[in-house]
């Protein structure tokens, strides 16, 4: 996050820096307010799913909500404290305004990204076992098993933050980077490689059945669990795309900070905690996009109706069910 030895001079800025300290400033205000605006939506359309089916609070939703959280956190306090901080530094704000402040933010940033990863790592897991072990997953993952992991992962993520006064700022940034970004980096994709294989062969064995053993039903879920992986997917890749100049401006100014005396890496760090942002905007998107029962929950969200919205789902499920029922007829 802020490497306060890199700036916070009390120096007032020169002309050059004055606008890239004004640009960074101006960027945060947009892509915070944006994320902030897109994660009230999405927090809204979830409380407007219809709870008769237990789908507001159930195990994945909880993660989904959990996940946009996070990302307003990380929009209200890394985005518009960012901009702040850049004001700062503008007017020559006191060190000890920039010490304190910095202080704030980075544990704030630590806290969110590493409950974000777990989230997200939580997310890919749970459809692993709804895919792969359906029973197994009714029995693991339990509405309160969920909560009490979320708890710990946010108590986990607070007793981490505070090891940062223990640790030199490279050590401590280092440690963070490489095992909450490097090992799930490496892991995530293995299990998603491992769901995808699992729905596959699914689909096979489905494929394979007769006709009077093919329930349009059965095929009618396996879309929305295929819809379901690749919204994961897609929230996974989006994450460590817009992670990734984070983790190489940490893992440089971690390992040699004076890389930094140049203005245009000083620049690259400031912009990539811009781009980092931009996940808070864009995962709310995914799932309406991806998700069939967010999607009904977001048009309710906008049209004021959610009847209207679910009849238009089921008339696109009665019109599946009858599609597969003409073209493999049923023997008499």
């Amino acid at each position: 996050m802020f490497n306060l030895s890199l700036e916070g001079s009390t120096s007032s800025p020169d002309p050059r820096k004055y606008q890239y300290y004004l640009l960074l400033a101006i960027l945060n205000v947009l892509v915070a307010t944006s994320a902030v605006v897109s994660n009230l939506v999405l927090a809204a359309a979830i409380f407007r799913i219809p709870d008769r089916n237990r789908q507001r609070f159930s195990p994945f939703s909880l993660l989904v909500m959990n996940l946009s959280i996070c990302d307003l956190l990380a929009a209200v306090v890394i985005g518009f404290g960012y901009s702040y901080y850049n004001i700062l530094l503008l007017t020559g704000g006191a060190r000890q305004d920039f010490f304190i402040f910095g202080i704030v933010v980075n544990h704030v940033g630590v806290v969110t990204n590493i409950v974000s990863v777990c989230t997200i790592s939580a997310l890919s897991v749970e459809r692993f076992y709804a895919i792969s072990f359906p029973l197994r997953h009714k029995v693991h993952f339990r509405k309160g098993t969920v909560q009490a992991f979320l708890v710990g992962c946010w108590l986990y993520a607070v007793l981490f933050a505070c090891l940062s006064p223990v640790l030199s700022y490279s050590e401590f940034f280092l440690v963070y980077i490489h095992v909450h970004g490097t090992i799930p980096l490496i892991c995530l994709p293995l299990v998603y490689w491992k769901t995808y294989a699992a729905l596959r062969s699914h689909n096979i064995q489905v494929g394979n059945l007769s006709t009077v053993q093919r329930q349009p039903r059965e095929l009618i879920h396996r879309n929305r669990e295929r819809k379901l992986v690749s919204a994961i997917l897609l929230v996974l890749v989006l994450f460590y795309t817009t992670f990734m100049p984070s983790y190489i401006a940490n893992n440089m100014s971690a390992l040699r900070p004076s890389f930094f005396e140049s203005q245009s890496l000083t620049l690259f760090y400031g912009l990539s905690y811009v781009i980092l942002l931009l996940n808070c905007i864009f995962n709310p998107f995914i799932y309406s996009w991806r998700i069939p029962q967010y999607r009904r929950a977001f048009k309710a969200v906008f049209g004021g109706c959610d009847c209207c919205s679910r009849q238009i789902e089921t008339s696109i499920e009665q019109g599946v069910t009858m599609e597969l029922r003409r073209r493999h007829p049923q023997p008499e």
